[in-house]
């Protein structure tokens, strides 16, 4: 039985570099920096009640962003997984960075004409201004795939 008492444990997807683990369930993945969201235990053992997952995978709940940021932000995740006891696929459990993370969130949300100024609050996963700048160079790299409005929505998301 996991710490919150429901007994589940769900196995990750299968990753590899170009469907790897992205958006919120990345953000939850522990860094060494302490950027990222912190609802570890909601996200990947289950909490009061609620079994683990979705699990969000690039290319299938996300827009595939590879096109544009290549391998930039990927990582084995292995590491720093292992310690909580979850069932990992056999190999490289690839996952985005914070980073990246968001930047195939926003690209997805804008790309899709969808709302997520007010619901991706940048200061929320990343709180230093150089994080944030970090961010949007990575975000740049989208730019050519992206209409002037869709650029602007993320300019805009960005200054907030």
């Amino acid at each position: 039985m996991n710490e919150t008492g429901t007994g589940d444990r769900v196995a990750l997807p299968a990753t590899t570099r170009s469907r790897y683990l992205t958006a919120e369930t990345a953000l939850n993945i522990p860094t060494p920096e302490g950027t990222g969201d912190w609802h570890f235990a909601e996200t990947f053992e289950g909490y009061g009640g609620r079994r683990p997952g979705r699990f969000c995978v690039a290319g299938v709940d996300t827009l595939d962003t590879t096109l544009w940021l290549g391998q930039e932000g990927l990582f084995d995740a292995r590491s720093r997984l292992e310690p909580y006891g979850l069932h990992l696929p056999p190999g490289p459990v690839y996952a985005a960075d914070h980073y990246r993370a968001l930047a195939d969130r926003v690209i997805t949300a804008v790309v899709a004409g969808e709302a997520f100024e007010d619901c991706l609050l940048l200061e929320d996963w990343l709180p230093e201004a150089e994080e944030q700048e970090r961010l949007m160079r990575l975000l740049e790299k989208a730019r050519p795939a992206l209409s002037a409005l869709q650029w602007r929505r993320i300019v805009a998301w960005g200054k907030r």
